[in-house]
């Protein structure tokens, strides 16, 4: 057993599992039940924090970590923002921040915070290279209707997929795609956040953020930062008459190495490739958007695929015929002869768009590498890269 005191916060990395045995303790603004279990997944921290004394029954897996800290691991300066958006009735909310800063947490703590109040949230989750919610390289909605201690446990209902995990090599699609999502749900009730990425450096990354902020139109826009890092894209941000408040990034939030980042994002893609089989689809069925590896970004018969050498595992996004987004699956071959492709995907509906995408990776979810080719060759092999 795990005891905690009055205003104590246990930092909990996984695989672990928690569960309240008694006393009143919460996670990121969601109130936990006595008897509730919590499974934390590998290298994600959660801080479970407690209001009064408190008996945790804490199992930890391999390479979990547990630590004690005295107060909270929600900064102040959190929970008056999260209060003054609620007071204000805000529609729009946006976050800003650099890699690792704790947008996502913020996310759900705002989220979680309005459920409790009353307030039903539609969170989009446009993070391509640390997506919680769809799979990365993909902007993903879902509606929050009660608390939750980690996007990754909520089922999207909607998504825009991309193609690659870093928004400075497809700032124009990421930006289309947001348009989308946030077009279907601006007439639903409740309160809008739109998590976005951690590129915040130089000129570029400037003026895509506020590109994207004029395409939200948020009612504010809550910027997390160190020290001055946001400093240039908050006066952009602001010359355009955005409502901007500075955040402070958690103590408690440690910069993740790259290996961690892709462990975090396979987990992810493990989800949204699971239960598949393999599929075959007909050349004539099915128009492919390449935006990659051709000449042109449009929609093109399937018979495009025959430019693509050692592609297996490229990871696609598969759409109906009115290009509604049904889910990603891996090519696994062409048989040229018979004009086919062959597609793992847990996809059942009838197929009939196929987005290409950079990103590739094996059968189990773990990445072989991210396409990037300056020279869009058509004909350029494709060879895995060792793990």
């Amino acid at each position: 057993m795990y005891e905690l005191g009055p205003e104590e916060t246990a930092l909990v990395i996984g695989p672990a599992s928690v569960v309240l045995c008694n006393g009143s303790a919460e996670i990121v603004g969601a109130l936990l039940k006595t008897g509730q279990r919590v499974i934390i997944r590998s290298g994600k921290l959660l801080p479970i924090e407690a209001t009064e004394r408190v008996d945790l029954d804490i199992r930890l897996g391999q390479g979990a970590s547990i630590e004690k800290i005295l107060g909270s691991s929600i900064p102040q300066s959190w929970r008056i923002a999260a209060e003054d958006i609620l007071a204000s009735k805000m529609s729009i909310v946006m976050n800003l921040g650099g890699i690792d800063s704790g947008k996502s947490t913020l996310a759900t703590f705002i989220a979680n915070r309005a459920v409790r109040a009353g307030t039903t949230v539609q969170m989009i989750d446009a993070d391509l290279g640390q997506s919680e919610l769809g799979p990365p390289g993909s902007i993903a909605h879902c509606q929050v209707t009660r608390p939750t201690t980690d996007l990754f446990r909520l089922n999207p209902q909607s998504m825009y997929f991309v193609g690659d995990t870093s928004p400075s090599c497809v700032a124009e699609d990421v930006i289309k795609g947001i348009r989308t999502i946030l077009d279907g749900v601006r007439q639903l009730p409740g309160m809008k956040i739109i998590n976005t990425d951690g590129w915040i450096d130089g000129e570029a990354a400037r003026d895509f953020k506020t590109e994207l902020a004029c395409v939200v139109a948020p009612d504010i826009i809550c910027a997390l930062e160190a020290q001055t890092e946001l400093d240039n894209v908050i006066e952009a941000l602001e010359a355009h008459r955005m409502r901007v408040r500075r955040l402070e990034v958690p103590t408690v939030v440690k910069k993740r190495d790259r290996e961690h980042r892709r462990d975090l994002r396979e987990q992810v893609y493990r989800k949204f490739i699971g239960n598949a089989t393999i599929r075959t689809l007909q050349f004539d069925w099915v128009k492919v958007e390449d935006r990659f590896y051709g000449t042109t970004s449009g929609l093109e018969s399937g018979d495009i695929l025959l430019r693509l050498r050692g592609f297996e595992g490229l990871l696609v996004g598969l759409a109906d015929e009115e290009g509604k987004f049904l889910g990603v699956g891996l090519l696994k071959n062409i048989e040229k002869g018979r004009r086919v492709a062959r597609i793992r995907t847990p996809v059942r509906e009838a197929i009939r768009r196929m987005k290409l995408g950079r990103i590739r990776l094996d059968e189990y979810g773990r990445e072989l590498e991210i396409l990037r080719d300056e020279s869009r060759s058509s004909t350029t092999e494709i060879e895995p890269n060792s793990r």
